[in-house]
């Protein structure tokens, strides 16, 4: 049975830890998707390596048992937004670990627009400014469920709830920017098109003191 106070080991190291290709692979998914360390992403890929065990073992099993096990499967893969409802159980197998780590609450605030950036909203989460369907969440690596990720917001006691904070002008940021861009563009557009004007003016002078000379 063991030490109920031990809590189990959700996650296993590589087999090969001196492999270059996977440590820069793994580098790199921890700096995009803002993980505190490998560690949370050994974890993700335990649970992903886990749904594709499963699935190798239904794939075969045509019993009543395997078909309930498989609509179960499909049924959670399919509501965390890992799958669309027109794949099936064989599609789990080409899952990446980029596409569980796309369905963190981290990662989903992020998309939702709600933060800048990875790190703001580990810290947002982490802080307890979060909440999922009115309920307070602090783990950065919560799945996500589809119909879930529609009811993320701040929560009605923090801060962040406000939408005059500091924080929450992430929008107006964006739109001026782009309308800066666009201005500078028309006028960079209309810089040209006088430069163009001006230099086919000048070839027209040209070319009729060419003329001129050549009557002469």
């Amino acid at each position: 049975m063991g030490d109920p106070k031990k809590r189990k080991k959700t996650y296993q190291k590589p087999k090969h830890p001196w492999n270059k290709d996977r440590i820069s692979s793994e580098h790199d998914l921890v700096k995009e998707f803002g993980l505190k360390n490998k560690k949370e992403l050994w974890k993700m890929q335990a649970k992903l390596s886990s749904f594709k065990r499963q699935a190798k073992q239904l794939v075969i099993d045509n019993s009543n048992q395997g078909e309930l096990e498989k609509n179960n499967l499909m049924g959670k893969v399919k509501r965390l937004g890992l799958l669309s409802e027109t794949q099936n159980l064989v599609d789990i197998l080409a899952l990446t670990v980029r596409d569980i780590l796309q369905r963190r609450l981290q990662s989903i605030i992020v998309k939702s627009g709600l933060s800048r950036t990875m790190k703001q909203s580990r810290q947002f989460i982490v802080h307890r400014h979060v909440s999922v369907n009115e309920i307070k969440v602090d783990v950065p690596s919560f799945l996500v469920s589809v119909t879930d990720e529609e009811k993320i917001s701040f929560s009605p006691r923090s801060n962040l709830s406000d939408e005059n904070h500091p924080e929450r002008k992430i929008e107006i940021v964006v739109e001026e920017v782009e309308e800066t861009e666009k201005e500078s563009k028309s006028k960079n557009d209309e810089a040209k098109v006088e430069i163009k004007t001006e230099t086919v003016k000048a070839d027209s002078e040209v070319k009729s003191v060419e003329e001129v000379v050549k009557n002469e």
